[in-house]
């Protein structure tokens, strides 16, 4: 199983590259932008040494290291943010994110420290942390929750926008959107319907909005975001918005909104 893959002891033996621009250090007053582009790679060479050590396939069997498996995946992830500025006291954000992970012969999927999640502070803050996705995959036939642990992927696709707006010296407010979701790069049956599937996964975004306070110390910032669930890709695909009536009305409100505590931006 492939999930198995992910939370089993790997040895994660690799490089990182990261390479990002920002404008923001030179004018907080004008519009401005920043990325940040990202590439990391894990197992060719122990893969590499492991066949011709071992004299077999590439793809023959599992390689090792002191009897543990090692992880074998290349990671790409791009960050781009607009800064846009409406006047002296209000400005509006931009990003879009995109990640993918291409598990490799000796993986299945990426390992749980560099998998994808959805949610949380930082992502899309109408769901919990590692409560969204993958995919289109439901638990609205069960009375159990589908666990965090499943809820990893690996790919992503994520956009924000949020506008902030100056309240005092000291407060600030926010309003937001936040689309996207995570996927598995391979199909798994304890997983159904969280591949990533190019004629699908447009109708599995998930769409939350929102609105925040955040309390601005100069040296740190704290941020309260309340965000509501908009579209939900767990939901059949003809009842999706929350506007959208419901077959199943035993869960319709089952954790539609959601509260973030966090420190600084989130982007």
């Amino acid at each position: 199983m492939i999930i198995s893959n992910t939370y089993q002891d790997q040895f994660l033996v690799g490089s990182k590259f990261q390479y990002g621009h920002s404008r923001r250090k030179y004018n907080e007053n004008v519009n401005n932008f920043s990325y940040r582009i990202g590439l990391e790679s894990y197992g060719n060479l122990l893969k590499y040494l492991y066949v011709r050590n071992n004299s077999i396939p590439l793809d023959s069997i599992s390689g090792e290291l002191f009897g543990i498996r090692f992880a074998h995946f290349t990671k790409l992830d791009i960050d781009l943010r607009l800064y846009y500025i409406l006047s002296e006291y209000t400005r509006v954000v931009y990003r879009i994110y995109g990640g993918f992970g291409l598990p490799l012969e000796n993986s299945s999927s990426l390992p749980f420290e560099k998998a994808f999640f959805g949610g949380g502070a930082n992502g899309i803050r109408a769901w919990k942390i590692r409560g969204l996705g993958p995919g289109s995959i439901s638990d609205r036939d069960s009375d159990e929750e589908i666990s965090s642990f499943f809820r990893v992927g690996d790919i992503q696709l994520e956009a924000n926008a949020e506008m902030r707006f100056d309240i005092t010296n000291l407060l600030e407010g926010a309003v937001f959107v936040d689309a996207g979701n995570i996927w598995l790069y391979n199909k798994d049956g304890s997983r159904l319907g969280g591949d990533f599937d190019l004629s699908r996964f447009h109708k599995e975004l998930a769409v939350g909005s929102g609105v925040g306070l955040r309390f601005d110390f100069n040296f740190f910032l704290v941020r309260f975001d309340w965000g509501i669930q908009l579209r939900d890709p767990s939901y059949n695909e003809n009842e999706r918005w929350i506007f959208q009536s419901k077959s199943n009305h035993k869960l319709l409100f089952r954790d539609i909104n959601n509260l973030n505590i966090g420190i600084g931006y989130p982007f």
